[in-house]
């Protein structure tokens, strides 16, 4: 390819194939090398693409850091039970099961992630909910405000920042 700009229209940028002679290009136009080219129709981006693009990506980051902290299961009593969204709407289920049958279920028994059976009293098993619901929304709430401070980032140093740092409280009620 034979590459050239015209100067005189507003840097109008041409491309010709090999085989085109000379008398078939545009006269007044100045020839440029395929790097120029390719920096002409492709310019480097600007400090605020740059920026917003990292954005974008620390905010996926940070979805999946969050996806990833509710799908790896929450700790109750020393033990770790799963909470993925099917895992959580079992539990809401049991919950609702046992508030519209009270004196019908005594008991119910749940599956920690190690495999082994909880029993629960209906009131421990109702705190259990409680605990996993507080879980998910602090997760959830922590999620949001890093997005956020990742939205409001003027740098990206300052981006750089902001991480998703384990907190041990959120995991041992």
């Amino acid at each position: 390819m034979k590459y050239f700009i015209d100067k005189n229209n507003n840097n109008q940028i041409y491309a010709y194939e090999d085989e085109v002679s000379d008398e078939q290009i545009k006269t007044g136009l100045t020839p440029i090398s395929e790097e120029e080219f390719n920096s002409l129709i492709n310019p480097p981006k600007s400090e605020e693409e740059l920026l917003n693009e990292a954005k974008e990506l620390k905010i996926n980051e940070i979805n999946a850091k969050k996806e990833s902290v509710l799908n790896g299961g929450f700790s109750f009593k020393g033990k770790i039970y799963q909470s993925s969204n099917e895992d959580q709407l079992r539990i809401n289920g049991a919950v609702t099961n046992a508030l519209v049958n009270p004196n019908l279920i005594p008991y119910i028994d749940w599956i920690a992630l190690d495999n082994t059976t909880t029993r629960f009293s209906v009131d421990e098993f109702k705190l259990f909910a409680s605990s996993m619901a507080y879980f998910v929304q602090e997760t959830i709430f922590k999620a949001s405000a890093l997005k956020e401070k990742a939205r409001n980032a003027q740098s990206k140093e300052e981006l750089d920042l902001i991480v998703w740092e384990s907190e041990k409280w959120l995991k041992q009620n």
